[in-house]
């Protein structure tokens, strides 16, 4: 994973419809309170953070109430962790450049620098995660300016290609290209299935040009809360 993320890196540096949406939700019985996955699937044996408070679910996927986890933290009565009473917070969104990125229920957010963002899920059940860099370039402007939107498509795919192709250790294989539109405006979907280090993932990537800065997200493995295009569609804005 670690190799698939780095080439997602080198490639942006090269580089210088809505819809439906099926968001996870909260779920309850005689037994309690879960909370169950977009694909699913629930979240348990940990704590998880959702709509920018953070819970406790147990190993049957239930979320502690009034009590002390088993780290010594206490929860509320909604079983929100505590801290001398109030309930602990953290935003739900952040900044990226121009962007704002929501952070999706059980995933937390790691920044390199001012132009990247990694999204990885907590207590991870699979291999899933979203890598997003932002930079500023002109040249893209210049491109479409002289070859209209399908020359910039075409310069962007064969950047692409040539790097992945090229990385050390790997084997590519491109399953389709697609350019889409979303709230956030035009974006070039490319989909690989890489392998690297015995490890075979498919990678959505997504390109978008707005003015002077190049936004490139990676979607990789299985993730639990959205599919590719929901997360274009509905966590970045």
């Amino acid at each position: 994973m670690k190799s698939l993320k780095l080439a997602a890196a080198v490639l942006f540096m090269t580089l210088t419809l809505s819809v439906p949406a099926f968001a996870g939700q909260w779920m309850s019985d005689s037994s309690g309170w879960w909370y169950q996955n977009a694909d699913g699937s629930y979240l348990k044996s940990g704590w998880y953070w959702i709509d920018g408070c953070c819970y406790y679910f147990n190993s049957n996927g239930y979320i502690l109430t009034d009590t002390t986890a088993p780290d010594g933290s206490t929860v509320n009565s909604d079983g929100a962790w505590t801290s001398n009473g109030a309930v602990v917070t953290r935003p739900s969104e952040v900044a990226l450049s121009s962007l704002s990125v929501k952070v999706p229920n059980g995933y937390y957010a790691t920044f390199d620098g001012d132009d990247s963002l990694e999204l990885d899920q907590t207590n991870p059940t699979g291999s899933g995660s979203v890598l997003i860099l932002t930079s500023h370039d002109d040249s893209a402007q210049a491109i479409q300016a002289a070859y209209g939107v399908e020359g910039l498509r075409q310069a962007v795919n064969q950047s692409a290609d040539s790097l992945i192709q090229n990385i050390d250790g790997s084997v590519s294989t491109c399953l389709g290209r697609e350019t889409k539109q979303f709230p956030t405006g035009t974006w070039f979907f490319n989909l690989y299935r890489l392998t690297a280090d015995g490890e075979t993932i498919d990678l959505f990537m997504y390109i978008n040009y707005s003015g002077d800065e190049v936004r490139l997200v990676t979607i990789m493995g299985d993730n639990r809360e959205f599919t590719p295009d929901q997360f274009i569609n509905d966590y970045i804005r």
